[in-house]
């Protein structure tokens, strides 16, 4: 019997009874296991998709997937999956990252940033929408694309390409993908500000949604990833 501590990344259907878990663990990396009927239904607490668990398994022999005997929540998530627009940016931070880390080896700087970026979630009152956007921008530092920071000058523009702030006058990148200087200046922000700073990002609903494009566009470009546009279109139609 093993045990390992890990967030649950995706919940995926196996046959009638059965599911299988992407689980991001603290000690190895990404994982998969599949569970048997009860385990749902044994546990009372519920779990879902950014969830902290605890997991006690079973190796096999013959896969790479292991067994579930059982597994615990360790992190209080009620505040997330009772609250519509946490919840939905949950099932957003699972789509992104189950797209972007799913053969992630161990890496103990993400694990710790995703599960400090779960507690935050269940614990904000405030600029819920901000913080989504604060987490989808930082990700890339964590796994291996940090965008450049110090390039930025004001009235400059965001280069998906290039992962840095240009000159919009400079015409060497022309057939890139670039922001404007308004989006720009708010990219740098989130970068570079501190969790509590945030609420001093004015943003109205256009800006927040050619936000979440931009940053889905550039993981596009740099891991080659498509997301899913159901999950996507929700979040943008709760912050509506």
């Amino acid at each position: 019997m093993q045990l390992i501590k890990g967030i649950i990344i995706r919940i995926i259907k196996h046959a009638e009874s059965k599911k299988i878990i992407h689980l991001y663990s603290e000690e190895q990396g990404s994982m998969f296991f599949i569970t048997a009927p009860h385990i749902f239904k044994d546990n009372n607490v519920g779990i879902n998709v950014m969830q902290v668990v605890e997991i006690e398994y079973l190796e096999s022999l013959r896969s790479e997937i292991k067994r579930i005997v059982k597994i615990s929540p360790i992190v209080d998530i009620h505040k997330i999956y009772n609250n519509i627009y946490k919840v939905n940016i949950a099932v957003l931070w699972s789509e992104v990252l189950y797209n972007l880390i799913r053969k992630e080896p161990k890496n103990n700087a993400l694990y710790d940033f995703i599960v400090h970026s779960i507690e935050y979630l269940a614990e904000i009152k405030a600029g819920i929408a901000n913080f989504n956007l604060f987490f989808l921008y930082r990700l890339s530092v964590y796994i291996g694309y940090k965008i450049n920071t110090d390039s930025y000058r004001e009235n400059y523009v965001f280069n998906i390409n290039g992962a840095n702030f240009i000159d919009p006058n400079d015409k060497t990148y022309e057939n890139h993908f670039l922001s404007g200087p308004n989006v720009a200046k708010a990219i740098h922000f989130l970068l570079t500000c501190k969790t509590e700073d945030l609420y001093r990002l004015m943003l109205d609903k256009p800006a927040r949604l050619k936000l979440l494009d931009i940053v889905l566009a550039f993981y596009h470009v740099h891991f080659g990833q498509e997301f899913n546009i159901k999950s996507i279109k929700v979040i943008m139609e709760v912050f509506e």
